[in-house]
């Protein structure tokens, strides 16, 4: 039995599908981040070795390809080349891994909004990006960039010096503390998790109390749909796409469907010619796609129901 590899690697989680030469699942595995830019390396090499375990892989085990978006985290493919035997890979950008999710196997735009942002555009064989310049400069439209807004809120409102919001109490009982104050000070102590990551955790705070119709709540998701919504326009005057190119999302923080909705309103008040489509699957499926496309020369709604009913546990889905 052939074996193969899929991977996505992102500012919270890095996860792996083991898979076989008929794209069925053998292991799957999800550890923190392995992102040099956030993390601690000694975290990164604990859970690498974690990552390692919960495959099974055997020292010596031969490995057809391994493939996805590594996102700079080199450790994943030096220290598996070590422990196993690669045949080939074939990692790619985030982006790629995005495009392939919604079934977009040429040209496309694509959304990203997980706890990093950035807009990624490949339109006549060229590629461009916006954003993307990491949390400890901007990352707007980010999770962690929506997570600060409602922690700003939040503290105003615990501090007595702005107006009263669920969020507050949202975050408080997300890190489990008696008040915000030691609630928040929790993401520097986090087992095995990185102080970004920790706060980017908390967005969901965020879809939570705009669905009780929070007003500032609303207002974090508004402005979060802005900032991604000028990214994408941004990114389509700049290389001069025209309106019917597909356009797409990725990243958890998508799963407001409030930020969708509004993030879906502004561009269409932009171009109502646009197509906008939601993934079926999430990032790490990217690799698993394009292997059923090039072994069938197609993805259609067949393919797409044998992959939920094999990887249900990787169906992007908006709350």
């Amino acid at each position: 039995m052939k074996k193969y590899i899929a991977v996505d690697s992102g500012g919270t989680k890095f996860a792996a599908i083991l898979y076989d030469e008929n794209l069925s699942p053998i292991k799957i595995a999800r550890v923190g981040s392995m992102r040099p830019t956030t993390v601690d390396p000694q975290l990164i090499n604990y859970q690498m070795d974690r990552l390692l375990e919960l495959l099974e892989l055997e020292k010596g085990e031969e490995i057809e390809r391994a493939s996805g978006a590594l996102c700079g985290s080199s450790v994943f493919s030096k220290r598996l080349a070590e422990h196993c035997k690669v045949l080939s890979t074939d990692y790619c950008g985030e982006q790629t891994l995005g495009w392939y999710a919604a079934g977009l196997f040429e040209e496309g735009l694509l959304s990203l909004s997980g706890t990093g942002s950035a807009t990624f555009v490949s339109y006549k064989g060229k590629s461009d990006c916006i954003g993307g310049y990491g949390a400890q400069i901007s990352d707007e439209g980010s999770g962690y960039w929506m997570a600060r807004l409602a922690c700003e809120h939040a503290i105003r409102d615990y501090e007595g010096r702005g107006p009263k919001t669920l969020m507050t109490q949202l975050i408080t009982e997300h890190f489990g503390g008696t008040n915000l104050h030691n609630a928040l000070y929790k993401i520097y102590s986090m087992p095995n998790t990185a102080p970004t990551t920790a706060l980017a955790s908390c967005s969901v705070a965020v879809g939570l109390a705009a669905k009780e119709n929070d007003e500032l709540a609303l207002q974090v998701i508004d402005q979060t749909a802005e900032s991604l919504a000028s990214q994408a326009i941004a990114a389509i005057r700049r290389s001069g796409v025209e309106h019917d190119i597909p356009i797409t999302i990725s990243g958890s923080t998508w799963r407001c469907p409030h930020l969708f909705r509004l993030y879906k309103q502004k561009m269409l008040e932009y171009d109502p010619n646009f197509n906008i489509t939601v993934p079926q699957f999430e990032p790490i499926m990217g690799p698993i796609i394009k292997d059923y496309y090039a072994k069938y020369n197609r993805f259609d709604s067949d393919a797409i129901e044998q992959l939920k009913r094999d990887y249900p546990q990787h169906v992007f889905n908006i709350d």
